[in-house]
């Protein structure tokens, strides 16, 4: 009886698996298919659940540091203790990456100008002597011909002579 049940069940997955025409594919997700929320949502979940199994390491070091190496084992209520720690730092972890993306979005500012509050701004070269020849870089409009502030306010290198060879006695 049970060999019939299971060669039935093979015979009607079968069946319904060769009556199927083509595959089906799915759509890639496009950027405006969910809302700003819930993908930031998701990044949070993403970073407290992906940080939890490192952080619960590090936890149960720390903890085990703390209370003595002495122990081969940690107690139930330790573990409780360690476990908790860990859910609140990888929580806080998530929601701190959160805070930061949600500042940077509404501020306008990209993350190193926050992190480091330095602006760039690129000087344009000063006019050469060159710019009016042909086959000048810079009257090619190349990326070669601009030269860095620092290069355009140093004295240029001259190259030194080389130094005098000894003189060679004849044999």
């Amino acid at each position: 009886m049970r060999r019939a049940c299971a060669f039935l069940t093979l015979l009607m997955f079968s069946c319904a698996t060769a009556t199927q025409e083509g595959t089906l594919t799915a759509d890639p997700y496009t950027k405006d298919e969910f809302p700003q929320w819930t993908r930031d949502l998701r990044r949070t979940e993403i970073i407290s659940l992906g940080s939890l199994p490192f952080v619960t390491i590090g936890t149960t070091l720390a903890y085990s540091l703390i209370q003595g190496i002495d122990r081969s084992a940690l107690p139930e209520e330790d573990q409780k203790n360690v476990l908790y720690l860990s859910l609140g730092i990888s929580l806080a972890l998530g929601l701190t990456d959160l805070t930061i993306n949600l500042i940077n979005r509404y501020t306008g500012k990209n993350k190193t100008a926050v992190a480091t509050g330095i602006t760039v701004t690129e000087k344009a070269a000063p006019p050469s002597a060159d710019k009016g020849k042909p086959d000048s870089p810079e009257a090619a409009g190349t990326p070669e011909a601009k030269e860095s502030p620092i290069e355009a306010a140093s004295p240029p290198i001259e190259a030194a002579p080389p130094p005098a060879s000894p003189p060679q006695q004849q044999q």
